[in-house]
């Protein structure tokens, strides 16, 4: 019995493959001419993943890709077999569900749902409509009997083509009743693949998502070049459009982006937001940016040095050795106590807001020519912009964590 791989989603048009497309479980993607499935898409490579089919088994074998394959959600450089349902993603966007087995799928016409949607803090009827769906053999059933998320497995394989981002923690979810009930979009690395506005596309049309209430995207962790001039607020503007022609997802109360890279409101903002309210009846809570407070983790010092407190605004806060957070930061300059001629006696670091967003700079560099630069995330450097989890270490072994929540 053969097995067909369906294309749910790719990156961008031109690649010669649709939504919805079946294709045999069988050949090499890549973006190599020699390749059966050729895939001219960034993330992929010459010879990228190879299917086969033996004695009924089905296995996908990562050929030694730059950015893997990913099979629900978690890199397998090894081959994997596959089951009905599993999701196989390409980076960055291509991704292709096995076949067989009953999909997830959300029977909005059932008066059950229509229960649901109008009282869903009654437990009540969840539990009801539980037992009808197990009766029905529908797969939806058994998690809503869970009250919650199944294990994290099952449930980045529900996730699909979101998967990557929930098991690498990009995709922060709180869960009710088996389906989505606030969702934090985050992304963890520095320079990260403009697919975000991919995953909040499907996102917003996930079966599991019908039912969510809280959106939130931490746009400054999706922000590149900003220092370079770049305008995030086009981005926002078009996710904010996607929201507004998305199916109305009826218990939607709050969606937020953020931190604010700078104070901003204007027309096209006022617009895009208004649009998405008119399409979710329930959407109120605003506004579209959320500024998070920022702190700062002590890590580690270096022999005889002890970080003795932080000045925050006019104000001293006691710092201790070890894994510590001090108060929320507006400016901060560091005081030490060191033995003299001590690298960290030269340290003069400044964490400061420039037009909403934060910046280290290493206000001594210049004194010093560069002898002891300040270190963010192992780079030398003398002003960087913060990014939540960012590593500073302004002297050899001082090591401090920027946190952001």
């Amino acid at each position: 019995m053969s097995v067909d791989l369906e294309v749910v989603s790719v990156p961008t048009a031109g690649l010669g493959l649709e939504p919805g497309q079946r294709l045999p479980a069988a050949g090499i993607f890549g973006t190599g001419a020699d390749c059966r499935w050729r895939i001219a898409m960034t993330g992929a490579s010459r010879t990228h993943c190879r299917f086969v089919t033996e004695k009924g088994r089905t296995f996908v074998e990562d050929l030694g890709s730059t950015h893997g394959t990913y099979v629900n959600g978690v890199r397998r450089d090894e081959r994997a077999e596959l089951a009905a349902g599993d999701c196989i993603e390409i980076p960055w966007g291509l991704v292709l569900r096995v076949g067989g087995g009953t999909p997830l799928v959300l029977d909005e016409r059932r008066e059950l749902v229509r229960l649901i949607i109008e009282a869903p803090e009654e437990e009540g009827r969840w539990r009801v409509w539980a037992d009808a769906l197990l009766d029905a053999g529908d797969p939806l059933g058994e998690r809503v009997a869970r009250g919650r998320g199944a294990d994290r497995a099952e449930d980045a394989k529900a996730l699909g083509q979101l998967a990557r981002g929930f098991i690498e923690g990009g995709l922060e979810i709180d869960w009710r009743h088996g389906f989505i009930r606030r969702a934090v979009m985050r992304h963890r690395t520095q320079w990260p693949p403009a697919s975000w506005a991919l995953e909040w596309h499907a996102l917003l049309r996930h079966p599991l998502a019908r039912f969510v209430e809280e959106l939130e995207v931490d746009a400054l962790s999706y922000t590149r070049g900003l220092d370079r001039g770049d305008n995030p607020e086009l981005s926002i503007v078009g996710c904010l459009g996607v929201l507004a022609k998305a199916p109305p997802l009826p218990l939607l109360r709050s969606v937020r982006f953020g931190p604010s890279p700078r104070p901003l409101w204007n027309p096209q903002l006022e617009s895009a937001w208004r649009l998405s309210r008119e399409t979710h009846p329930r959407l109120e809570v605003g506004p579209i940016w959320v500024a998070r407070a920022a702190w700062l983790q002590l890590l580690a010092t270096p022999p005889g040095v002890t970080v003795t407190g932080l000045e925050i605004g006019a104000q001293r806060k006691l710092v201790e050795d070890g894994a510590n957070f001090v108060s929320a930061l507006t400016d901060c300059e560091f005081s030490l106590e060191a033995p003299d001629k001590s690298p960290a006696t030269q340290v003069a670091l400044r964490l400061d807001r420039e037009n909403g967003l934060w910046f280290a700079e290493d206000v001594q560099a210049g004194i010093r020519r560069q002898e002891l630069p300040l270190y963010v995330n192992g780079r030398r450097c003398t002003h960087h912009r913060m990014r939540p989890h960012d590593l500073l270490e302004p002297a050899p072994g001082l090591l401090f964590r920027f946190v952001m929540e």
